[in-house]
């Protein structure tokens, strides 16, 4: 199947100002959006600038937003380019000032491929839509501690870890309320006494049409179950449904994306998040 590449990339990247808008402060300018959080200002995707036409000034550029990230007092810098749209000057500035990149790829799930994920006996999934009347789904339970886990790895501490879970549960509670829907998954692995214990979890996004999967996690004790696949045959039967459009964001050296490709997403366009820890900066 071939995509029109305008047209999926520029509602995509609507979609993604929305996300961003849901937990973090969004700034509109004519070359750039700028995306900070005051939840989180230390979480390098929640501190970042979407580059549109840096092409005048590149050096510039990132010097007026490392000016502005330390005044507000951020400890990092990041810049989002699309590999397609970016001035080749600007990715020269970004590596001569020590920006370190990492890839990612934007992958579009075709029509009729999600039936490829399949659910493993012995794990149940649960859905919620978090602000719902019914079944509303616990933060303070099993999809919280699921989240912190989540981002245990990243550096940082406790304190980081759980911060960065409270900007996923901002997102996934303001959705609703700004003009589109959510809802998260957490998958139970049943175990030999007959219990069950909370495995993974993942979240859709829904809006306009285009549906963003996010933020798939098995914690590693749970992994090589097929609770993996299990969690992403729910998400992508509902998400399918409810959209025209469903993608998500995998680093493009990792082996998920990989594992996605083999199930029915192809790669739309490739990004790159340059981050640099800021100098005066402690932490």
């Amino acid at each position: 199947m071939t995509y029109a590449w305008a047209t999926d990339v520029r509602r995509i990247l609507a979609l993604e100002d929305w996300f961003a808008s849901l937990a973090c402060q969004v700034r509109r300018e004519l070359e750039c959006t700028v995306v900070t959080s005051s939840t989180c200002p230390g979480r390098f995707d929640a501190n970042h600038v979407r580059c549109i036409d840096a092409a005048g000034d590149p050096r510039g550029f990132v010097q007026r937003f490392e000016r502005f990230f330390l005044e507000t007092g951020r400890r990092h810098c990041s810049f989002a380019t699309d590999v397609r749209t970016v001035p080749a000057g600007f990715t020269l500035a970004l590596r001569e000032a020590d920006y370190a990149p990492e890839p990612g790829v934007v992958q579009v799930l075709e029509r009729d491929a999600g039936r490829r994920f399949r659910r493993r006996a012995g794990v149940r999934v649960v859905k919620a839509a978090p602000g719902a009347e019914a079944g509303s789904l616990d933060f303070t339970g099993d999809w919280s501690a699921l989240a912190k886990d989540r981002y245990a790895g990243w550096g940082g501490g406790d304190d980081m870890a759980q911060r960065a879970a409270e900007l996923d549960r901002l997102r996934l509670q303001q959705a609703r309320d700004s003009g589109g829907d959510a809802w998260a998954y957490v998958a139970y692995a049943l175990l030999r006494d007959g219990s069950a214990a909370a495995a993974g979890c993942i979240e859709v996004f829904l809006r306009h049409g285009v549906a963003k999967l996010d933020r798939l996690f098995v914690p590693r004790r749970f992994r090589g179950r097929g609770i993996g696949g299990t969690l992403m045959a729910a998400a992508v039967a509902d998400a399918s449904q409810a959209a025209d459009c469903v993608y998500l964001v995998a680093a493009s050296y990792d082996w998920p994306r990989y594992y996605y490709l083999r199930n029915g997403f192809v790669d739309l366009t490739e990004t790159v998040l340059w981050t640099k820890r800021l100098a005066g900066q402690e932490g």
